[in-house]
């Protein structure tokens, strides 16, 4: 974590915990990548975390291919 600060660097986004192809997943690595900003006028403030985060659930996470996909198998029932 030093050489993330002493850097001035961002963390490697965890994509099986936060996928690329996730709407909500976006919305998260967006909040945290802005947490995370050197410059502390540009990190968000509690309420704006609150409001961004709040909508977020674990389902909302998973990757819109693998939602399309399970939704089409329900479809053959």
């Amino acid at each position: 974590m030093m050489h993330v600060v002493v850097k001035k660097a961002t963390p490697v986004r965890p994509r099986k915990v936060i996928p690329e192809r996730s709407i909500y997943g976006n919305i998260l690595w967006a909040v945290l990548t802005s947490c995370w900003s050197y410059d502390p006028d540009l990190r968000p403030n509690a309420q704006t975390i609150l409001d961004a985060l709040r909508p977020l659930t674990p389902d909302k996470l998973e990757e819109l291919e693998e939602k399309v996909a399970e939704r089409d198998e329900s479809d053959d029932d």
